[in-house]
């Protein structure tokens, strides 16, 4: 992964934390969050599973 994606994911992060944030503030409706929250957990899962790739090959674990 170039600098560049990661520098991509850590900016997707901080609009995610915003946009959390903004509506739990609002409210906003539960479906639409469960719809989201399945979706965002699978990415982080995804991103959890090529961290641990990384690390045994670079590590040997």
């Amino acid at each position: 992964m170039t600098v560049y994606s990661i520098e991509k994911l850590k900016n997707y992060n901080t609009r995610m934390k915003t946009a959390i944030s903004e509506l739990e503030r609002l409210e906003d409706d539960i479906d639409f969050l469960m719809e989201i929250e399945k979706s965002y957990g699978e990415i982080v899962r995804k991103c959890e599973d090529r961290r641990e790739f990384i690390q045994r090959r670079k590590y040997g674990r």
